[in-house]
C-alpha cells in the first residue's frame, strides 16, 4: 500500500509539473460561431479551407510551433493560407501573443507547415498568459444571466475605462489592451471582441479604413462585428472612448450606418449582414431624433437630469442651428416647466450622429417659474484631443439674445468612397489603385528546394515561440514519471 501511495504521488505531481509547464492551456469560451471559418466554408465547398483552419487553429491556439498542415488532396497553397491564417486571425483574439505574421513550408506548391510569428519570448510568455486570463475574468465579471444587449454595453464601458489609446509594442493586440491598459484601433477591436466570446456572444476582426475623427481624413482602422440575439451589428469602440466622454456613436451600429464612415478591405465581400436596429443603443434608449423634436429632447432632458444624449437621423447641422435659436430652446425649457424668462446655458458634445446636450437653468423650477431676474451665458468653444482623438464641444445661452457658438470648431466629415487609398499615415493617396494591400501583409517568398516562405507584419515585432523547451521540458517529466511508475511496479 505504501508503494502504491507512493506510486500516485508521483503520477500527482507530473501532472502538476505539466499544469505549470503548459501555460498556454486557456479556459474555454462558451460555445460561439467563428465567422471567419464560416467563410471559408462559402468560399469552398469541398470544405479543404475550413479544415486547414481547423488545424491551424487547433495549433495556434496551443502555441505550437511549427503546425503540420493536411496533404494530399486535403493541402493547400500558399494563395489558400493567406486566406486560411487571416480567416483565423480575425476569428481569435485570445490568442495575442500571435502578431498576424506567420512563416511556412512548400512542397511541390503545397503547404506542408505554419509556424506563426510568436511576439513574446518564452520567458515571459507563462506570466504574460496568467495576466491575461486574470484580467479577461475581471472584466467579463458579474455578467452571467445578462442579455446580450447588456453584456455588450457594459463591455464597452468596461474597455473604454480600462484602455489608453496610445502606440506601444502590444498596441496591435488584446494583451496591450487589457494588461497594459495602452492600444490602438486594432487592440481596442480584438479586445472587444475577445472578451465578448467570453461571454458567449460570436464576434468578428473586421479591418479597414474610416474617417478618423482627428483629422478628417482616411485612415487604416479596425473594428469588431458581434451577433447579438441572432443578429449581428457593428461597434468602433475606438472612436466611442473619447477619454472622458464615453459615447455610443459607433455601438452597434447596422450595416448601413457603419458604412457611411467605415469599409472593410478584408473579406469584404463576405462581411456579415447587419440589418437589425434593436440592440443599438439610441433604439433601446428612445434617442433617436429627426430634427429638432421638443417634446422628445425634453423628455429625455427629464430622464437624463438635463443632459440628454441623441442620434441625430438626418441633418445634424440642422438640430444644432436650433440649439443657437434661443426661441426654439425656450419651448424645450417650456415643457420642462420653465418660465418664459429664465436664464440658461447650454453645451454640446459630439462624435458622429450623436449629440450630448447638457441645460442648465439659474435656480429650480419652483423658484424661476414667472421670475423675471435673467443671466446671459456668454459661448464657449474647445476642441481638445484626447487619446488622439477631439471632443468637440459648444456652449451657449441666454435671456433675450441667441448665443451662436463658434462653427470652426466641427470635426470635419470626410465622405468615405469604396477603393480610396490611404498612406502608411492615413492621408489619402491621390492616383493610387484601388485596391490596398494589408499592412500586415509585407510577404517574402524564398524559392528554393523545401521551400522556406514567410509573410511577416512589418508593424509588430515577431518573437520566439515557447514550444520547444515546453514540449522538451514536459517529455523529460513524463519520461521520468513513468520511469519512476515502472520501478514501483518492478519492485512491487
Amino acid at each position: 500500500m505504501r508503494k502504491a501511495y507512493k506510486t500516485c504521488l508521483a503520477l500527482l505531481a507530473v501532472v502538476w509539473l505539466l499544469g505549470c509547464l503548459l501555460p498556454f492551456t486557456t479556459t474555454a469560451a462558451p460555445s460561439i460561431e467563428r465567422y471567419g471559418r464560416s467563410v471559408l466554408q462559402r468560399m469552398d465547398k469541398s470544405g479543404r479551407l475550413a479544415e486547414a483552419y481547423d488545424v491551424l487553429a487547433d495549433g495556434a491556439v496551443k502555441a505550437q510551433g511549427a503546425i503540420a498542415m493536411p496533404t494530399g488532396n486535403k493541402a493547400i497553397t500558399q494563395d489558400e493560407l493567406a486566406k486560411v491564417f487571416d480567416a483565423f486571425y480575425s476569428d481569435h483574439p485570445e490568442c495575442f501573443w500571435i502578431n498576424g505574421g506567420f512563416s511556412m513550408k512548400l512542397q511541390g506548391g503545397a503547404v506542408q507547415s505554419v509556424t506563426p510569428n510568436n511576439s513574446f519570448k518564452e520567458t515571459t510568455f507563462s506570466k504574460a498568459k496568467q495576466a491575461f486570463d486574470s484580467r479577461t475574468a475581471e472584466l467579463i465579471k458579474g455578467l452571467s444571466g445578462k442579455s446580450d444587449y447588456d453584456k455588450a454595453k457594459l463591455l464597452h464601458d468596461r474597455l473604454a475605462a480600462v484602455v489608453e489609446y496610445q502606440p506601444t509594442s502590444n498596441d496591435q493586440n488584446a494583451y496591450g489592451a487589457l494588461v497594459e491598459g495602452k492600444a490602438v484601433c486594432t487592440g481596442y477591436a480584438r479586445s472587444y471582441q475577445h472578451l465578448l466570446q467570453q461571454v458567449g456572444i460570436s464576434a468578428w476582426l473586421v479591418s479597414g479604413r474610416s474617417v478618423s475623427p482627428t483629422t478628417g481624413k482616411v485612415e487604416n482602422h479596425a473594428w469588431t462585428a458581434a451577433k447579438l440575439d441572432g443578429d449581428w451589428y457593428y461597434t468602433d469602440v475606438t472612436w466611442d472612448d473619447q477619454g472622458e466622454d464615453l459615447f455610443y456613436a459607433y455601438f452597434d451600429l447596422n450595416g448601413k450606418q457603419m458604412a457611411e464612415d467605415h469599409v472593410a478591405d478584408t473579406f469584404a465581400d463576405y462581411l456579415p449582414q447587419a440589418n437589425a436596429t434593436a440592440d443599438n443603443y439610441f433604439v433601446h434608449n428612445n434617442g433617436i431624433i429627426t430634427g429638432f423634436d421638443a417634446d422628445k429632447l425634453a423628455k429625455l432632458l427629464k430622464e437624463g437630469n438635463m443632459t440628454a444624449r441623441v442620434y441625430v437621423n438626418g441633418d445634424k447641422g440642422n438640430f444644432e442651428a436650433a440649439l443657437r435659436d434661443e426661441s426654439t430652446m425656450r419651448k424645450v425649457l417650456a415643457k420642462l416647466g420653465y418660465g418664459s424668462n429664465v436664464g440658461y446655458s447650454w453645451s454640446e458634445k459630439t462624435l458622429g450622429h450623436e449629440v450630448i446636450l447638457t441645460i442648465h437653468v439659474d435656480g429650480d423650477p419652483t423658484t424661476q417659474k414667472g421670475n423675471a431676474t435673467t443671466t446671459t451665458k456668454e459661448k464657449g468653444t474647445a476642441a481638445t484631443t484626447v487619446k488622439g482623438k477631439p471632443t468637440t464641444s459648444k456652449a451657449g445661452g441666454g435671456k433675450g439674445t441667441a448665443v451662436r457658438p463658434d462653427a470652426s470648431t466641427d470635426t470635419t466629415t470626410t465622405a468615405l468612397e469604396e477603393g480610396t487609398a490611404v498612406s502608411e499615415e492615413g492621408a489619402p493617396v491621390t492616383n493610387a489603385p484601388s485596391s490596398v494591400p494589408e499592412e500586415e501583409d509585407a510577404v517574402s517568398y524564398e524559392d528554393t528546394a523545401g521551400d522556406s516562405v514567410s509573410r511577416a507584419d512589418s508593424e509588430k515585432r515577431s518573437g520566439n515561440n515557447v514550444v520547444t523547451i515546453i514540449v522538451l521540458a514536459a517529455a523529460v517529466v513524463v519520461a521520468g514519471g513513468a520511469a519512476g511508475l515502472v520501478l514501483a511496479l518492478r519492485r512491487r
